[in-house]
């Protein structure tokens, strides 16, 4: 295969903006289209080599995969090995199992489906997986589990048959990347087939080279670069993704590939040495730059300024050229054979393999940790009750069964929230059957408490109707709580750089500064139901957020040394301003203010703020939240006994 200086400038226009969108550079917001410009080179050279091997009935399994070995492990254990002393030295015990977790889905090439299950790729919780960007292997290994063995099937029919087979495969898969991201969003970004068609496109512009000569064209190679350019700068992670707004990255790497031959300008300026430079090393820079960013993130208790991601996406491509010329270089050449090669990838997957199956068997080594930890261990977090994310219930087993219930007795409240209110329900449980009385308990995460609405996730709305159905038809229950994180359904969630859009049955908003609008109508249909089925109405005011996630502070403080208890480690918590409390839900104020006569309020801010901040945590400087919002079994002790004791009055 002839070698072509513009594909590594390529290379080099798809990890830059990766490594920089991971950095938080605003001007990079599109930047993870990089990893679908490296889909799409990655599927026409793959499949170039393959159709040569084929014609020239050279074609071998084995001397495939020992290719994608002597790729992709060397450096890729190189990183694997150089995480363990960090996650060791710088995790908590849920952070060690988690990454213990990745590292095993890494090495088997599932950690698309591991993250699936456990990270939104946008959030910034992500930003602490070391291992998040190896879904991109995972997702590029099974594509290349099974097409080598189709290619050879359908090539030995005839080269049109194949051809027509990867196109029917490609069209299938970009259906279904439309279908996912309307119907299951947080999946659809990591599941293979709604990204195989990326590197079906790469194939598919393989077959269309293969023993042709296409002329340059500098206005259509410019025109692919400007799409690149155009996804990378104005794209965000607002973006439904992979979709059809895919397919501007994706096909202007296809036009790069076919038409930025030697002689156009813009194949000559990806020809530069500094392109081609850092192309030559992009596999290398891509492993490297996010343990290098998490790590730095982990023991960072105040966050990393634009300045420090910077320096640390300049160290990841030094680290990387160090990679390539000392691992990734030498592992390629025939002084290594196939039976090392294969010798070091057997026992690399077993180790490493092995290593995160124990780290996750042993909950991520509690035992390393003093009994300062199982002391702040102990008042954590509220481990959510058997009564939260009941909205994973069908509607049918909604309608079927009665809901949760806390306490013991009558039933007469209902308590209605997201996980705000789930946080609450282990204590609340126990302070209900104290007081003999029981209360019917309804909570999923990120589900707004209003009759006809939704935010992220479209079962919200079928789960709280059906919710809000059961409660109005039971006569009872006379009082009925609304706990939430209000803001999350006006402002927008506070764990993603672009808000998320509220919607009801009568439509989404159309931008973040219409959620207020949807919010108002939605909450004014819920109360109005409330009112007519003749039940009392409290609203409880949401308990302030904070930046920092209060249990990993603490606990990282003490871990790292920079302090030696749990009172000198929440010394130096930062607070939140009342202000920014109240500027924060001051929509939803408004709101709560035009039903005054017909709801109750119940300001629970008093319990965290005086005049002037609010603080996560309390007497001794023991800690009331779990993370940056919800409160721990102590902030639940907090908000309860004010919560029951305001009801049971009544």
């Amino acid at each position: 295969m002839k070698y072509r200086a513009e594909i590594d400038g390529l290379r080099a226009l798809a990890v830059v903006p990766v490594i920089l969108f991971h950095a938080g550079v605003g001007l990079f917001s599109g930047g993870f289209v990089g990893v679908d410009i490296f889909f799409v080179i990655s599927g026409y050279l793959i499949t170039t080599i393959l159709l040569n091997d084929i014609e020239k009935q050279r074609f071998s399994i084995v001397r495939f995969y020992e290719r994608r070995a002597r790729r992709i492990m060397p450096a890729l254990f190189a990183v694997l090995l150089a995480c363990l002393p960090f996650a060791w030295l710088w995790m908590l015990p849920s952070q060690l199992e988690e990454f213990s977790a990745s590292l095993f889905s890494t090495v088997t090439f599932l950690s698309n489906f591991y993250f699936m299950s456990k990270v939104d790729y946008f959030a910034p919780s992500s930003e602490l997986q070391p291992l998040l960007h190896t879904w991109t292997l995972a997702i590029e290994e099974q594509y290349y589990l099974f097409f080598p063995p189709l290619l050879y099937f359908f090539m030995r029919r005839s080269f049109n048959k194949a051809l027509l087979a990867i196109l029917i495969l490609c069209l299938l898969s970009f259906t279904l990347s439309e279908w996912g991201w309307r119907n299951y969003p947080e999946h659809n970004f990591f599941f293979s087939f709604s990204r195989f068609w990326e590197l079906f496109i790469g194939s598919l512009v393989a077959f269309l080279l293969h023993k042709r000569t296409v002329s340059g064209n500098n206005w259509l190679a410019a025109v692919g670069l400007l799409a690149i350019v155009f996804a990378i700068v104005l794209y965000d992670d607002a973006m439904p993704f992979p979709s059809v707004y895919a397919l501007l990255p994706v096909m202007g790497a296809t036009l790069l590939i076919v038409f930025a031959t030697r002689d156009t300008y813009v194949a000559k300026l990806l020809s530069l040495k500094i392109f081609v430079g850092i192309g030559l090393i992009s596999y290398s820079a891509y492993l490297w730059h996010q343990p290098l960013f998490a790590f730095a993130r982990l023991r960072s208790f105040d966050g990393l300024s634009q300045l420090d991601l910077l320096g640390l996406s300049l160290l990841s491509l030094a680290v990387a050229y160090v990679s390539w010329k000392f691992i990734e270089t030498p592992f390629r050449t025939p002084g290594v054979s196939t039976k090392q090669i294969f010798a070091m990838t057997g026992a690399g997957l077993l180790i490493m393999g092995g290593l995160g199956v124990v780290g996750y068997g042993q909950e991520g080594f509690e035992g390393r940790l003093d009994k300062t930890f199982k002391q702040l261990d102990s008042i954590s977090t509220v481990q959510q009750s058997y009564c939260h994310d009941e909205g994973k219930k069908t509607p049918e087993q909604m309608l079927n069964n009665e809901f949760c219930t806390l306490g013991s007795g009558d039933i007469r409240y209902a308590i209605i929230g997201d996980s705000h209110a789930g946080a609450l329900f282990e204590y609340a449980d126990q302070y209900l059957t104290k007081a003999q009385v029981a209360s019917i308990a309804v909570s999923d995460g990120y589900c707004a408490p209003l009759i006809n609405g939704f935010a992220y996730y479209e079962h919200c709305a079928v789960f709280m109707k059906t919710a809000f159905t059961k409660v109005l038809a039971n006569p009872n229950i006379d009082k009925v709580v609304l706990f939430a994180e209000w803001a999350n359904y006006t402002k927008g969630y506070r764990d993603t750089n672009t808000p998320k859009l509220l919607a009801d049955n009568e439509g989404r908003a159309d931008s973040a500064e219409d959620n207020p609008k949807v919010f108002e109508r939605s909450f004014a249909k819920t109360i109005e139901a409330l009112i007519e089925a003749d039940k009392e109405v409290l609203v409880v005011e949401p308990v302030p957020e904070f930046q920092h996630n209060t249990y990993r502070y603490i606990a990282q403080k003490i871990l790292m040394g920079d302090a030696n208890t749990i009172s000198e480690a929440s010394a130096s918590l930062p607070t939140l301003s009342l202000a920014q409390y109240q500027l924060r839900n001051q929509e939803v104020f408004e709101v709560l203010s035009e039903y005054q006569d017909q709801i109750k309020r119940l300001q629970v801010a008093p319990l965290f703020c005086n005049q002037e901040s609010c603080s996560p945590t309390g007497h001794g400087s023991m800690p009331l939240y779990s993370d940056t919002n919800h409160v721990n079994e102590l902030g639940a002790k907090q908000v309860v006994p004010l919560l029951f004791d305001e009801l049971l009055s009544h």
